[in-house]
């Protein structure tokens, strides 16, 4: 993800702190991660309840995911996996999101990849894609800014509070106890992008806390409901050993992967 002057700082409950510049990703390209731990089986299951296991199967590091998920009448797309031992990323993605009528994929840095209907990064009616001028928080819960991301988004909130558009309701609070906190400030950014930047910075977690990804969920209007709804939330995807880094090819960020 790039992004025009940003400082991105950690700051650690016991006072540590990180800094670092964020720019296009390099290193490893999750794609090539490996699904190690034994066959991965499950019979229509929620989609980010899919992308949350398969997360959990990687053996040596990680993999984040921002999810934009439509619903219909309250519910997730379902998929049904059926994964050896040995899969990679891609090839569990791509099972699970052919499935799905026009999804598609993106990676987005070293250990992060956004899934969204196939329409939505260009669509001006996608709360994901208002734009912030500048965004800037210290030393927040990055659970709070994942779930709520309303409450410190001024545009955001104000999309939401004009006639018209959806209600906005709060998303469900995840946190770990003694969670770091962190500090951001970016200058002309989507809500999707500070989203994305978030849970960039929880990669800087110490081993102990585990770095989180996030899902917005959406529903337009429909007969039973004449009013559009959506909430978002965190998303855990790593495995205790998320911390240890796997050798393999370089990330190639920006790639698409469309299924329709």
């Amino acid at each position: 993800m790039k992004i025009a002057l940003i400082c991105l700082v950690l700051l650690i409950t016991a006072g540590e702190s990180f800094c670092q510049k964020t720019s296009a990703p390099v290193g490893v390209d999750p794609l090539t991660l490996r699904l190690s731990h034994g066959p991965l089986v499950l019979q229509n299951v929620p989609l980010t309840r899919a992308l949350r296991e398969i997360g959990f199967q990687i053996e040596r590091g990680y993999v984040l995911f921002g999810a934009e998920v439509q619903l219909q009448d309250g519910k997730e797309p379902n998929v049904t996996l059926d994964l050896p031992k040995g899969s990679s990323l891609q090839s569990a993605l791509e099972q699970a999101l052919r499935q799905i009528e026009g999804y598609k994929f993106k990676v987005e840095g070293e250990h992060l990849i956004n899934i969204y209907p196939k329409d939505a990064e260009s669509d001006p009616k996608d709360l994901l894609n208002t734009r912030v001028e500048r965004f800037t928080v210290v030393d927040k819960p990055p659970s709070l800014l994942l779930a709520t991301p309303q409450s410190y988004i001024p545009a955001l909130h104000a999309r939401l509070t004009l006639a018209g558009q959806p209600s906005g309701t709060a998303g469900s609070v995840m946190g770990q106890v003694g969670e770091p906190r962190v500090s951001l400030e970016l200058q002309n950014v989507t809500v999707r992008q500070i989203l994305n930047a978030v849970t960039e910075a929880t990669e800087q977690f110490p081993r102990k806390y585990f770095p989180l990804g996030w899902a917005y969920f959406f529903e337009p209007p429909s007969a039973s409901s004449a009013e559009a709804k959506h909430y978002w939330r965190s998303l855990f995807s790593a495995s205790s050993n998320w911390k240890d880094s796997p050798t393999s090819s370089l990330a190639t960020p920006g790639n698409q992967h469309l299924w329709a």
